[in-house]
């Protein structure tokens, strides 16, 4: 086999591949060889490469049940993440304001907004003012006000034919 170029975890298991299958073919097997330094038999060369070869296996085998364990995960997630939601929002109308309780179950109680000052108040009021000037929302009484007959519109009554 031609080496690709690429020095990728895929490559490099098709490479071990092909080594062995090399060895194998044209070494025998009490053949002593001699390489980086030191000795070694065609066992322990092959042995070397099949062991690089069942843990990319074994990698390729576990990355696939990782995969289903994620989607498994995705598609219960709502319905549980809701079902959580839900009981914490018991435990909070349960024990209300409760610091000790709610320490129990790791939640803060909800925080009471600081009073709004004068200025806040008028800037707020101010800007309610404009926003309904320019929405043209009216309140209750406004609307009652602009009730009444129609002036100068004359209603002409339809009669729907019998059917026989």
């Amino acid at each position: 086999m031609a080496s690709s170029g690429k020095n990728t975890k895929t490559a490099r298991t098709a490479r071990a591949k092909s080594l062995a299958a090399g060895a194998q073919e044209h070494f025998g097997p009490s053949e002593v060889l001699r390489y980086a330094s030191g000795t070694h038999t065609l066992d322990e060369v092959l042995a070397g490469l099949g062991e690089l070869v069942a843990r990319r296996e074994a990698v390729r085998v576990a990355e696939g049940a990782l995969m289903k364990a994620l989607a498994d995960e995705e598609a219960a997630a709502p319905a549980l993440v809701q079902r959580m939601n839900e009981f914490e929002a018991f435990v909070r109308v349960t024990f209300g304001k409760s610091h000790v309780v709610l320490a129990d179950f790791d939640l803060a109680p909800y925080k009471t907004p600081r009073p709004r000052t004068g200025a806040e108040k008028v800037a707020a009021a101010a800007k309610n003012a404009s926003t309904r000037e320019a929405r043209g929302t009216k309140g209750p009484r406004a609307r009652q006000a602009l009730r009444g007959d129609v002036v100068g519109v004359t209603v002409t009554p339809v009669v729907a034919k019998k059917e026989r």
